[in-house]
């Protein structure tokens, strides 16, 4: 299944069989992603939360009232690409402290903005994808 790997590590449990990556969207990942973003990145609950395009106020709420608790479907969709962004920059920087020094440091090819202050639009996350394949094929990044 496409982003097998990050539904995985986003919801700590084994991808579910015969079940694709749009039925999982449409099914909304577990809040628990939230916290898996929040400790992939090495950032506040507040902050990952953000980084879907939903508020922690908002996700506490979830955890309080909804009895499947769940993000709905861009957030859970947001939650698979940051994951996936993630993991492309853990293949090429080797570590997962290199990748959060990198995700938080100004980016001059960013507009002096850190990759993860992008990641909270689907434009900023191909922005950042963009320069993390300018670092591995030899451009300036």
């Amino acid at each position: 299944m496409l982003y097998e790997k990050e539904y995985c590590q986003l919801t700590n449990t084994p991808t579910p069989k015969n079940v694709n990556v749009i039925d999982i969207l449409a099914k909304g990942l577990p809040l628990i992603a939230v916290d898996e973003i929040a400790r992939m990145f090495d950032i506040s609950q507040s902050q990952a939360s953000l980084l879907i395009g939903v508020s922690i106020r908002t996700v506490q709420a979830r955890k309080k009232e909804t009895p499947l608790k769940t993000l709905h479907l861009q957030e859970s969709d947001s939650a698979l690409q940051i994951t996936k962004l993630r993991n492309d920059a853990l293949e090429y920087f080797g570590s997962e402290q290199a990748v959060n020094h990198w995700m938080k440091s100004v980016n001059k090819g960013l507009g002096d903005k850190a990759p993860i202050a992008l990641c909270n639009t689907g434009v900023g996350r191909e922005l950042v994808r963009e320069s993390l394949n300018r670092l591995k094929y030899g451009m300036t990044a």
